[in-house]
């Protein structure tokens, strides 16, 4: 099943502005296909996932879940803002070790 659209209300754009990105924006970045995992810092009834990669010469974090509304998904974003320096680091370093644990292609 594929995700398509997004699940937008008060809450979650009031949120977001606070940061300085642009919704436009955000959409673009999740449907760039960026790194995700799961975040496991936050786990309750619905499982959350973190975006985090480079995006127009800036890295994004962007915290969301995914809805099921009626027969669609739709990514639900929590949180969104431009990337830190220790999160690139983290960021860079989880790839290293995914990619060793993956093998060659």
């Amino acid at each position: 099943m594929r995700i398509e659209g997004f699940d937008w209300d008060l809450g979650n754009i009031d949120k977001i502005k606070k940061h300085g990105l642009p919704i436009k924006q955000i959409e673009e970045f999740l449907n760039s296909d960026p790194y995700v995992w799961m975040d496991e810092k936050h786990l309750g009834q619905e499982s959350r996932f973190i975006a985090f990669d480079q995006f127009n010469s800036r890295p994004l974090f962007v915290a969301f879940t995914i809805r099921a509304i009626g027969r669609t998904l739709k990514f639900r974003v929590i949180s969104a803002r431009y990337g830190r320096k220790k999160e690139m680091e983290r960021f860079y370093a989880r790839k290293e070790i995914q990619k060793k644990t993956e093998g060659p292609s």
